[in-house]
């Protein structure tokens, strides 16, 4: 059955079988992944972080704190344009987010020429 539910690539690399099928997150879930996706962040497993951030997003594109985290993972990958847009529209979304503009000044000085 796992056989089933991985693509061709990770079969032949013996990976992990993917995610199921992305299915509706119901708000009562919602509190639930984003902590499974904040503790996954905290240790350092950006992939699986970034997986469910992006789910829930797909369901609730404007969840203010999924967008700051999803920045991060941004900023972390030096993806300076993609951290800078995802963490403006989350403090457009909620501006009060001390440590989002924080982070936002890290994105700032980093794609800087200064920050080179």
């Amino acid at each position: 059955m796992a056989e089933e539910t991985m693509n061709r690539k990770q079969r032949r690399a013996g990976g992990k079988p993917s995610a199921p099928p992305l299915q509706t997150v119901k708000p009562s879930l919602l509190p639930l992944l984003l902590n499974q996706a904040f503790t996954d962040h905290r240790a350092g497993r950006l992939a699986e972080a970034e997986r469910l951030y992006r789910r829930i997003l797909a369901e609730y594109p404007d969840q203010p704190e999924t967008l700051h985290h999803l920045g991060l993972i941004a900023q972390a990958a030096k993806d300076w344009g993609c951290a800078l847009a995802l963490i403006t529209r989350s403090l457009a979304l909620k501006p009060a987010q001390a440590e989002a503009y924080n982070n936002l000044a890290t994105v700032f000085l980093y794609r800087s020429p200064i920050g080179e």
